[in-house]
């Protein structure tokens, strides 16, 4: 069985100046195939402490090898230079081969020996990585070295507070990575609670094998100490269970004692996953301090206790919105927003050692996450998506024993109506790479997984007004406000300002652009205009309150920005219209759980959601949630609904966690900015350019007021002020 290369990595992470001969061992095997002849030269390194030795190919002492496992690695290549040149003259290349990262940094030594015509190359952890599997020598060698530095340590990393932080018991954590692993594992069609308590088994025997064993007992006390609320007896039926589905493959059974234990390959297989959860979770610390040291406000200090520090709120984050889902599943509660924000939960965690000083320490630690969760890289996104699964299966078992009966009562089909908010993302994706396409993945998601997707002919026709606002933009000599969000999104991904006429005519033409829309939408997202009219089961009293009140929102907003009355009055039409039909389907079905509700209008608008709450309180319907579904929810339900088998969440723009500061409008006044940034970061991941305009973006805005300064939260209704 191939090594998986998380766990090979891990193993030599864990090399020291102690394992030096472990390492040449490793070394010599993975050398042989292309260098037979290999010897011992006639001293090693000479430094005492024995980090390295070197070798030279029989019959050819040009070419020298040096093993190393020191993290000091420039100085060592240096000091083994000058002693090769001292002691073996013919010598005049030497290949560096070590468990250390290095990459391009050799780049410039390299550099420097060519001018002294010396060859310079280097084997470092990734040569290795890459070349695990190739022959069976190797593979094994990988497998062994694994197996002595990487499966010791699986049950200390399971309870380990760098990998999860944010529980304070050690039964939780435990439980909560081995979810996390079946989530990562777990075959399309499995049950939500019978995978689940396949995990919590595996918790449980994560430190047996043949010598060391577990009784029957002893596995009911572990799982009810992950799962304290639940029955004993129930736990005790759902653990024999998953007993006898596991036994034969992962668990063997000893009869005579009614005990159990993991198999080889099981034990193997956890290690490998511990390994690649801890890759994952160092690869997220990476991202997030590479954020961190571009700002010149903070020093830091601790790189460690910031790693620390920013994942512990990322999870708690996850958590309490992983327990907001499952209480709207699971109890008759309302699907509320803005209950659990990422700043709140800074603030609540601002007496740890954030790792750095400065002004405003609350404020960047927000901001730096904010960042880095609305535009991850490819392997922070499979992180964050890992953790939102795992902690929202938590959330569920905790409410719940029977995690597949309440993800059962949610929606199977339905339909989602979309507002204009939800569209022109979509729109500008088409010209965006495929990590930063989220809208268009959840779409063709909400397909396979049975919903129906549908727009009014208000929304077509605030779609093509928005289009045209940004043509008038192009065609303008001189601009009020920010640029259009359409036309910022077609510049940020790479666009070029003279060719977005063009680029819009894969939405519009110029006779029927409405019609073209549709039409647009049914072809590549399956996205079909209907007539949103049906409010019957609204009284006409509360039909006047929902018009009147969206009428005041949008004349409110007009009143800020051009004082058109009429557009905003035509604004209000179409999203009473959209909302009263969500709202009276919502009331003929009455009585059903909170999620369980057909019909859904999906909107970025802040308002809707909150909409009901203004209205007179004996007006409003007895009703278990209100009409709008937010992107979060809908997410979670692709992941966990009846129908998830159906669904595909793999993608990179699917792992993306959505916040209210989505999108920031583009400033008029950086559009030269934004392109200058581009031709500067040309060989950059499209995650780390959108980054760096949005920092750009944020810089500016401290500088100035003559740039658009709307806090956060304002930011998408501005954006709605641009249709």
């Amino acid at each position: 069985m191939a090594i998986r290369s998380e766990r090979f990595r891990m193993a030599l992470d864990q090399l020291g100046p102690g394992d030096w001969e472990t390492f040449e061992k490793l070394a010599s095997v993975f050398l042989s195939s292309e260098y037979p002849a290999l010897r011992t030269m006639a001293s090693p390194s000479g430094d005492g402490g024995r980090d390295a030795t070197l070798f030279c190919e029989e019959g050819d002492d040009s070419l020298a090898f040096q093993y190393s496992v020191t993290e000091k690695w420039s100085p060592k290549i240096r000091t083994t230079i000058r002693r090769l040149k001292e002691s073996f003259p013919n010598t005049s290349s030497l290949i560096y081969v070590t468990n250390q990262p290095i990459g391009a940094e050799a780049d410039q030594i390299k550099a420097d020996l060519r001018r002294e015509k010396y060859f310079l190359d280097v084997y470092d952890r990734s040569w290795f990585i890459e070349r695990a599997n190739s022959t069976f020598s190797r593979e094994s060698a990988a497998e062994e070295l694994s197996k002595q530095f990487v499966d010791p340590l699986v049950s200390e990393r399971l309870l380990d507070n760098d990998l999860v932080s944010s529980l304070k018991a050690d039964e939780a954590k435990t439980a909560l990575i081995f979810l996390e692993m079946q989530m990562q594992d777990s075959q399309a069609g499995y049950g939500l609670t019978k995978s689940s308590y396949d995990a919590l088994v595996r918790a449980s025997l994560r430190a047996t094998s043949t010598a060391n064993r577990k009784s029957r007992a002893h596995i009911y006390k572990d799982v009810h100490s992950f799962l304290p609320s639940h029955s004993e007896v129930l736990v005790r039926q759902r653990v024999d269970a998953a007993l006898n589905r596991l036994s034969g493959t992962a668990v063997r059974h000893r009869r005579d004692g009614d005990e159990f234990h993991l198999t080889d390959t099981e034990r193997t297989r956890v290690a490998g996953s511990i390994s690649a959860l801890a890759g994952m979770k160092d690869d997220f610390d990476s991202d997030l301090l590479s954020q961190l040291v571009t700002l010149k406000t903070i020093t830091i200090q601790n790189s460690g206790a910031f790693s620390k520090a920013a994942r512990n709120i990322v999870e708690t984050y996850f958590l309490k919105k992983g327990e907001q889902f499952a209480k709207s599943a699971v109890f008759s509660e309302d699907h509320k927003f803005d209950e659990v924000t990422l700043k709140e939960i800074v603030i609540g965690k601002s007496t740890l050692n954030f790792g750095f000083s400065g002004e405003n320490k609350i404020i960047v630690m927000a901001d730096v996450l904010q960042s880095v969760l609305n535009s991850p890289t490819e392997k922070t996104a499979a992180y964050l998506k890992s953790l939102l699964e795992s902690y929202t299966l938590f959330a569920f078992l905790a409410a719940t024993p029977d995690v597949q009966k309440a993800t059962m009562q949610m929606f199977g089909s339905g339909e989602i109506w979309l507002d204009t908010s939800v569209i022109l993302p979509l729109f500008a994706e088409t010209g965006a790479p495929p990590s930063q396409t989220s809208f268009t993945q959840i779409y063709r998601q909400c397909i396979s997984a049975g919903l129906k997707l549908l727009v009014t002919a208000g929304v077509l026709e605030e779609l093509e007004r928005h289009i045209n606002k940004c043509l008038t933009f192009i065609r303008s000599d001189s601009w009020n406000g920010p640029v259009p969000y359409l036309l910022a999104s077609y510049l940020r991904f790479g666009g070029k300002e003279g060719h977005f006429a063009a680029w819009v005519e894969t939405f519009v033409g110029k006779n029927d652009p409405v019609q073209d829309i549709a039409d647009y939408l049914r072809a590549d997202h399956s996205i079909r205009l209907e007539v949103a009219d049906d409010h019957t089961n609204v009284s006409e009293e509360l039909a006047r309150a929902v018009e009147t009140e969206w009428q005041n929102i949008h004349v409110e907003r007009r009143a800020k920005m051009s004082g058109d009355t009429t557009h905003a009055l035509r604004l209000a039409s179409h999203d009473s219209e959209t909302f009263l039909h969500v709202l009276s389907s919502r009331i003929g079905q009455r009585g059903r759980a909170p999620l369980g509700y057909s019909n859904w209008w999906l909107t970025l608008d802040r308002s809707a959601r909150s909409l009901l709450s203004r209205i007179e309180p004996d007006l409003v319907p007895k009703i278990n949630t209100g009409p709008v579904i937010s992107l979060d929810f809908l997410l979670r339900y692709l992941a966990f609904g009846p129908n998830r088998e159906k669904v595909d969440l793999t993608g990179a723009g699917l792992a993306k966690i959505y916040a209210d500061a989505l999108i920031e409008p583009l400033p008029a006044e950086m559009i030269e900015a934004l392109e200058a940034i581009r031709a500067d970061n040309h060989d950059v991941p499209e995650a780390i350019v959108q980054r760096r305009i949005r920092d750009h973006l944020n810089d500016e805005r401290s500088k100035t007021n003559a740039l658009d300064t709307l806090p956060l939260d304002d930011i998408l209704d501005a954006i709605r002020d641009s249709y």
